[in-house]
């Protein structure tokens, strides 16, 4: 066995990871949706969108990890369809 099937065996969400304007929840791939908030581009929630309204962050690094981590432990049964 090898340390990947390891892993994958797991029922733990992977931890997030980010890459451009797009963010990796678990095997998830997920655009990430801009609104414009007083001139000030901002992410939208991929999962509820405007209307989630828990979480709009600021462009940058920071903000894709916030995003991530959001998704991962509000919304992730959502994903799985649970």
């Amino acid at each position: 066995m090898q340390v990947g099937d390891a892993m994958s065996a797991t029922t733990e969400p992977t931890p997030p990871t980010r890459v451009g304007g797009v963010i990796e929840v678990g095997r998830f791939e997920i655009d990430l949706e801009v609104a414009v908030v007083d001139g000030r581009e901002w992410f939208c929630c991929p999962v509820g969108g405007k209307r989630c309204g828990r979480v709009l962050v600021d462009f940058g690094v920071m903000g894709l990890d916030c995003m991530a981590w959001h998704v991962q432990h509000v919304h992730f049964a959502c994903l799985m369809g649970v």
